[in-house]
């Protein structure tokens, strides 16, 4: 077992079944008594008999074995979150150990397989794998509400206290940057792009010209609100990043 930091007591994670736990007992010496008392707390606290998933009523399977793209998709957000508020309180190589981390559970994501991996065309959207079958029910599941909330902050896009900022993307600059290093994107309809250089700037395009840039890359409150109101007035955005971005 392991104890939160909330105080709250949980099996490990390799106790993945009941199977596991017995082994675990066995091991550490307890005696067939102990061990039942042990598995009776593990399988009131799972229930794993008795659980389907949602195969009895939904569409297709969806019950132990399948993988939920969405919920993996939520997973991803969370860990983002993490990542993002990390870069503020903590040092850079625990936030360089969240970043691998954020990686490796995009990579668990449908649109990093093959299609006979995901049992369909990656980039399309299903709710779910099970073990026995491809990818099912196709439709506008929270995978895509999720992929779309992940892109932005992966790009390094937030939005605090009511201000727009780019902060250092998460993803490898091989991926983020064409080969002049440059990425372009839109935000709430408007054109932005991210640019290499010496130091953090911004600047914007308004009347069909460009402003001189800015120190940073947070904008202003009224500036911000603009874009997301969508009003036009700000035609374009333009970030430079200076230094490594991760």
């Amino acid at each position: 077992i392991v104890r939160d930091d909330d105080g709250g007591i949980h099996f490990t994670p390799p106790m993945e079944n009941a199977g596991s736990l017995g082994k675990a007992l066995a091991r550490a010496g307890f005696s067939p008594a102990e061990q039942a008392l042990v598995q009776d707390a593990y399988e009131a606290t799972f229930d794993h008999h008795s659980f389907t998933g949602r195969s009895g009523s939904m569409y297709g399977y969806e019950g132990i074995g399948s993988i939920f793209w969405h919920m993996v998709g939520k997973l991803l957000v969370a860990v983002q979150e993490t990542c993002l508020t990390a870069r503020e309180v903590t040092d850079p190589v625990t936030c360089s150990r969240l970043g691998e981390m954020y990686l490796r559970v995009r990579d668990g994501l449908g649109f990093r397989k093959d299609p006979a991996t995901f049992g369909a065309i990656p980039t399309d959207c299903y709710s779910h794998s099970p073990a026995h079958s491809g990818a099912q029910q196709p439709w506008m599941t929270g995978s895509v509400k999720e992929g779309v909330i992940a892109r932005l902050g992966e790009l390094g896009l937030r939005v605090q206290d009511g201000t727009l900022a780019l902060g250092r993307p998460l993803i490898p600059e091989t991926e983020l940057f064409d080969a002049d290093g440059v990425a372009t994107f839109s935000y709430c309809g408007v054109p932005m792009t991210i640019r290499r250089g010496g130091s953090d700037s911004v600047a914007l395009k308004q009347n069909g010209s460009w402003g001189s840039p800015k120190a940073g890359t947070r904008l202003d409150e009224a500036t911000s609100r603009e874009i997301f109101d969508r009003t036009g007035a700000i035609e374009a955005v333009q970030f430079t990043l200076g230094g490594p971005h991760l």
